[in-house]
């Protein structure tokens, strides 16, 4: 046994200790090998194949519910909910291995993963048990104060006292028997009940390791079966001595293990009928609040319930439970009440209203039962998720709290379901192709339009087919549209002239069809084409399908009304002849042309519309007029908007990413280096990156100002989709082999990270490259957060960029300050005179008290005067004096005094910068108000301003400056007498200002000019 310590507080980073190296190990890297994405948690998780443990707690004298605690295995991990409003408790640690069995026992969860049994408090790993055969564990029993354990292959029985922690006993079977179920008999004392898949049934004493009795397969079985059946569920009735025994041939046994005695036979194919499958029996569970109901279910996803009173008769049959075969059935002792869950990621409850009416579904959790192959943020806080999966459902996921998650609703198909005994998924649309929304006009209408693929077929690939109807979602009532928008409607013309004939509604929605001719009618259109795309414009009014025949058409989304349609029309040969085909007589035929991409702009100005011959079409929003045609190398597979930057993202078949400006229509970025075919991209909110996922499992991130490569990671399986949150903190991705949706935390809003080139084949060539997909909540969350710091010297200290003050002494540097500031301290004097109040102001009557000030424009009191005079009177008159002589020196001027007169006056020009406008002015007011000369201060500052332009830095702050001081001092600089010494000084500085002022002027109109003529001819050469 490995000893775990007990669940702890978080340590420091620097601070750790080893303590935990005994525990699970961590699926996640070191923060080191995370550069813009850590991991962070995984959505729309609930269950998986392995049966889910139930726990009921009643506190003595209560008269409430007991309270219901559900464990359901996630692979490695497992979570606990609340079985009353089934809202999640916590989740455990990572295993090593994937967890073949759970249990609870008291407030501890015991999971086995490979040769280890675990036992989790809190969801902490603190104790486990360790195989010493070291075969993998399959399923796991508390025994009293024993736990007991069966080995994948079936040959031995391991039991462990768990208040020592170590082996006692280990029991090996025969050849011929490979155990798959185990069961401990009430009441037998050191008694266990073991099923095989060779169908025979024999009870072992685990105290003294000898079998006590082995059960005639053929006595369990009814008469008339032929060949065994192997075993696959043990269940004990509330009934002393009864079990149930139920076998992969659909049967289920009632059987008494002390008589040796067959009672009951039932068979699933009773339920589902001659003509189906009853598939094998999954799980047995007997009601125990005094009804006799025994209830089945199969892999098929059926549930049968049976009267044991009356001879095992059939009373109901729920087909269609769980979408794929249920894996757990429990009844909660002593209510009318029955969980189940399925590997279709789901647990439900139902619950049983009357014995002679058939269970209704009371609550449920549950996600995608196929893995999401696109997904979408809602709306614009980050908050929600659109997925999509091949399962044929939309589902809305909640970032923030789980019970919010739901799935869209297509209509009552549970109804039809039942009557026509037909299974759900039949019933609902085909899975979504692509997926467009606005949340602008969400509480009015439907936001969200979908494409499907055609019924009875896979998603469609790049030039693949796809349904001729494109449907609408509302988001806020959780639920389909009203719309079904058709391709093909008599009577409208490109510029919006209605159709007679309506749109179609939910009644007409050829998903609730069944007859197979009206779905070919439907959805095989050979005048309208089919749905490839669709986009919902920014203001939510209007829809747009783009067709296989070239059209792009657009619908109001209020009304549904059929309203423009725009056609790319044939391809001009002169652009590529080799695309157009000839009827044999030398004459080029019509080529369809496929629309692949169909996106507007925010303002509704410019309809952009990609198809499959490598073509982008520019057209008036309005006209439906086509302005513009750009051609590319290859075939345009998909495109993407980023509606804040006006940037098109095209995915390119050639394993490119192409992006066009849609301001000057020009490819402005190529990003190439794929391995393999594109799967999806999105941007990032401030439209500086786009993130790509592609078929060799790297998730590459472009910067798009410099069109370099910055980040590359590969995920141990594809990324068929991923869509960056609208604030930017997290990416969210979809893979091709788990039905949930993984979040990775943005290092860039957390810590400094370096956007250098990146060197894809050297980081690719390590490891820690490969990053394993994010957790829902442990000890792996907290690698990820504490891999969200800065980067520390010793990391990649070089690689970070700082900008210098100055780039080069031949460059001229700006101050970077609003114009704002400048433009107000040139018009301060008209700004006074507007905003000049209309009554002066009036005094207060009392001063509540007094306290001497500072000169200067900022308010400072003088905290020091009694302490300098020291209780003098005479020195306090003396200092009064002298500030009220004006003597005193504000700190604009002590700073102005104290540069050197050859140098740049950097800390005085960042403090002057610092000031507001109406403060600078009356600062540059000052420099006349010195009894003792002024000329000193205004020849010192004339100095500043050459100092300043000589170093080519503040030129704007410098010419404002200059400009004031003119205006403020003018006169006193033209009436002063030339044999005043004083007056020489500012008269030496004034023409040194103005030799400065003419080389620097020339100098810049210099540097314009030509980099407005060397504009000139890269405009002319592009």
């Amino acid at each position: 046994m490995a000893s775990i310590p007990p669940p702890r507080k978080r340590l420091r980073r620097d601070v750790e200790t080893n303590e935990n190296q005994n525990s699970a190990p961590s699926q996640l890297n070191p923060s080191s090998s995370f550069h813009l994405y850590a991991p962070f948690r995984a959505l729309g998780l609930v269950t998986n194949h392995v049966p889910f443990a139930v726990q009921t707690r009643t506190n003595k004298g209560s008269t409430a519910p007991p309270r219901i605690h559900i464990v359901t295995c996630l692979g490695k991990s497992w979570m606990m909910w609340e079985g009353e409003k089934m809202t999640l408790l916590f989740v455990g640690s990572d295993l090593e291995y994937s967890i073949t069995s759970l249990l609870m026992d008291g407030d501890a969860v015991w999971a086995s993963g490979g040769y280890y049994i675990t036992k989790f408090l809190r969801g902490k790993p603190v104790a486990r048990l360790e195989n010493p055969l070291e075969t993998t564990i399959a399923s796991i029993l508390v025994f009293g104060s024993r736990m007991l354990a069966l080995t994948e292959d079936g040959t031995h029985l391991l039991v462990w006292d768990m208040e020592t922690s170590k082996p006692v006993n280990s029991i090996e079977f025969d050849a011929d028997f490979t155990a798959t179920h185990m069961l401990h008999p009430a009441t037998y004392l050191n008694k266990i009940l073991i099923g095989s898949s060779q169908g025979g049934l024999q009870l072992w004493n685990i105290a003294t390791g000898m079998k006590i009795h082995t059960f005639d397969p053929s006595n369990i079985r009814s008469r008339g079966t032929s060949g065994p059946s192997a075993i696959t569920s043990v269940v004990q009735s509330p009934a002393i001595d009864i079990v149930g025994i139920g076998f992969a041939s659909g049967e289920v046994s009632i059987y008494d293990i002390r008589a040796d005695e067959r009672l009951l036979s039932v068979n699933m194919s009773t339920g589902v009928g001659s003509g189906g499958d009853p598939g094998r029996i999954t799980a047995i569970g007997f009601r125990s609040d005094g009804e006799p109901i025994l209830s089945t279910a199969s892999s098929n996803g059926h549930i049968a319930f049976w009267d044991l009173n009356a001879n095992a008769r059939l009373l109901h049959v729920y087909r269609g439970a769980h979408d794929g075969s249920v894996t757990s059935m429990q009844w909660i002792p002593g209510q009318a009440l029955l969980i189940t869950s399925g590997d279709d990621n789901s647990v439900k409850q139902w619950v049983f209203d009357s014995p002679s009416e058939p269970p209704r579904l009371l609550k449920f959790r549950a996600g995608h039962q196929a893995p999401p192959h696109l997904i979408r943020y809602y709306g614009s806080d980050g908050k929600q998720l659109l997925t999509a999966a091949r399962d044929r459902s939309l589902r809305y996921t909640s970032v923030v709290r789980d019970s919010r998650s739901h799935e869209l609703s297509q209509g009552s198909l549970g109804k039809k379901s039942s009557s026509l005994s037909v299974p759900l998924a039949h019933f609902k649309l085909p899975p979504v192709t692509s997926l467009s929304f606005s949340s602008t006009r969400s509480k009015d209408w439907e936001d969200v339009m979908t494409s499907h693929s055609p019924l009875g077929s896979d998603l469609p690939t790049s030039g693949g087919a796809a349904s001729s109807f494109a449907r609408t979602w509302t988001v806020q009532n959780k639920r389909l549209g009203r719309w079904s928008m058709g391709l093909s409607a008599p009577g409208v013309d490109s510029r919006g002239n209605p159709s007679s004939a309506p749109p179609l509604t939910k009644k007409d929605d050829p998903a609730s069809v069944l007859s197979t001719k009206s779905k070919k009618k439907l959805h095989t259109n050979p005048d309208g084409g089919v749905v490839r795309s669709v986009f919902v414009t920014s203001c939510g009014n209007f829809g747009l399908a783009g067709s296989s025949k070239g059209k792009v058409v657009m619908w109001n989304m209020q009304s549904g009304i059929r309203r423009r349609e725009f056609d790319v029309g044939p391809l001009d040969a002169r652009m590529r002849p080799a695309t157009l085909a000839t009827n044999g007589k030398g004459k080029s035929k019509a080529v369809e042309r496929p629309i692949t991409g169909v996106a507007v702009d925010p303002l509704n100005r410019t309809l952009v519309a990609t198809t499959l011959d490598g073509t982008v079409n520019f057209f008036d929003f309005h006209s439906a007029k086509r302005e513009t045609i750009i051609q590319l190398p290859s075939a345009a597979v998909s495109l993407l908007l980023q509606p804040h930057s006006g940037l098109l993202a095209i995915i390119c078949d050639d394993m490119a990413i192409r992006m066009v400006d849609i301001e000057t229509r020009r490819v402005v970025r190529e990003y190439i280096g794929f391995k393999g075919r594109i799967l999806d991209i999105t941007f990032s909110p401030d439209s500086r990156w786009l993130v790509a996922s592609s078929m060799d499992g790297v998730i590459r991130t472009f910067d798009i100002p410099t069109g370099t490569l910055i980040d590359a990671f590969k995920t141990p399986s594809v990324c068929t989709s991923l869509s960056f949150s609208p604030t930017g903190d997290f990416l969210a991705t979809s893979h091709v082999d788990s039905v949930g949706v993984y979040l990775w935390a943005n290092r860039a809003q957390y810590a400094e990270v370096s956007l250098q080139s990146f060197d894809e084949s050297a980081a690719l060539a390590r490891k820690s490259a490969v990053i394993q997909l994010p957790s829902l909540q442990g000890t792996g969350e907290d690698e990820a957060l504490d891999s969200l710091t800065a980067l520390s010297l010793d990391q990649n200290d070089a690689s970070v960029y700082t900008t210098p003050d100055q780039l080069s002494d031949d460059l001229v540097t700006l101050t970077l300050l609003p114009r704002s500031k400048w433009q107000t301290l040139l018009n301060l004097e008209t700004i006074a005179q507007r905003n000049k109040p209309k009554e002066a102001p009036k005094a207060p009557e009392k001063a509540p008290f007094f306290l001497p000030t500072l000169p200067g424009v900022d308010h400072r009191f003088d905290i020091d005067s009694g302490k300098k005079t020291n209780g003098d009177p005479s020195s306090e008159g003396k200092q009064r004096r002298v500030a009220f002589a004006g003597g005193a020196e504000t700190e604009f001027q002590r700073r102005l005094l104290d540069e050197d007169l050859g140098g740049d006056y950097e800390s005085f020009f960042v403090y002057l910068k610092a000031l507001s406008p109406a403060a600078i002015d009356l600062e540059l007011r000052s420099l006349s108000s010195d009894a003792g000369g002024p000329n000193s201060y205004l020849s010192t500052f004339l100095h500043s301003l050459s100092g300043r332009l000589k170093t080519h830095k503040d030129f704007e702050a410098v010419q404002t400056f200059l400009a004031v001081f003119l205006r403020l001092h003018g006169s006193i600089l033209i009436e002063s007498d030339g044999e005043d010494p004083g007056t020489e000084d500012v008269r030496t500085a004034l023409e040194e200002l103005l030799e400065v002022q003419r080389t620097e002027s020339e100098r810049i109109l210099d540097l314009v000019s030509s980099s407005l003529g060397t504009l000139s001819f890269v405009r002319d050469v592009s």
